[in-house]
């Protein structure tokens, strides 16, 4: 007897004839798997829906505040405004911010006589007594704001860096206008005692008397 190898997928036409208990239980798994398949689908999105609603909050929580107000800078205000802080700064020590705000005011009115001295001020403030001296010695004697006490401060800073004989002529001639401004005799006696002048001292002192 031949044998013929069977094929490995026989055709059949008996597989469309299944029994119905057969039928029934294959058409039970068919949707049973159909709907842990929607079921999964389902638990896919919304958990894709939850991740992307959970990183909503922390998107809008790194935004930068843009209601937060900007600190001031050194043109902001009037010039009046930023001439009076800048004095404000000096008088408070911080000269830094207060040379900052100066150089504006200079950049801005270079032949206002008010910004001239608080600016030499400051600069005497931070060591620098000779720009001090030059840049101050630009407000003339006869200015209504700021001339005698520029003329004054002048005197005092000469004084200081050695300038002794122009610190005294410049003592005396503030005195031809202001006979009796004390601060201007109480340093003219110092810069006479530090020539060895005490005779002329005296008589200055006789003045404050």
């Amino acid at each position: 007897m031949t044998s013929q190898s069977s094929p490995l997928i026989a055709p059949s036409t008996s597989s469309w004839l299944m029994p119905t208990a057969l039928l029934y239980w294959q058409v039970g798994l068919l949707g049973l798997a159909l709907c842990c398949s929607i079921s999964c689908n389902r638990t896919d999105s919304q958990v894709a829906s939850n991740q992307s609603t959970s990183a909503a909050p922390t998107n809008r929580t790194s935004e930068p505040n843009s209601t937060s107000s900007p600190s001031k800078t050194p043109t902001d205000g009037s010039f009046e405004e930023r001439l009076k802080r800048a004095e404000s700064l000096y008088a408070t020590q911080k000269f830094d911010d207060a040379w900052e705000l100066a150089k504006g005011l200079l950049v801005e009115q270079p032949g206002s006589n008010p910004a001239i001295f608080i600016t030499s001020k400051i600069m005497a403030a931070r060591n620098n007594l000779s720009g001090a001296i030059q840049l101050i010695s630009k407000i003339p004697r006869d200015d209504p704001q700021a001339g005698a006490a520029a003329a004054g401060q002048h005197a005092e800073w000469l004084a200081q860096a050695g300038e002794i004989g122009q610190a005294e002529a410049l003592l005396r001639s503030i005195l031809k206008d202001y006979p009796s401004a004390v601060p201007a005799l109480r340093l003219l006696v110092d810069v006479l005692h530090a020539q060895g002048r005490r005779w002329d001292a005296s008589k200055v002192l006789d003045r404050l008397v």
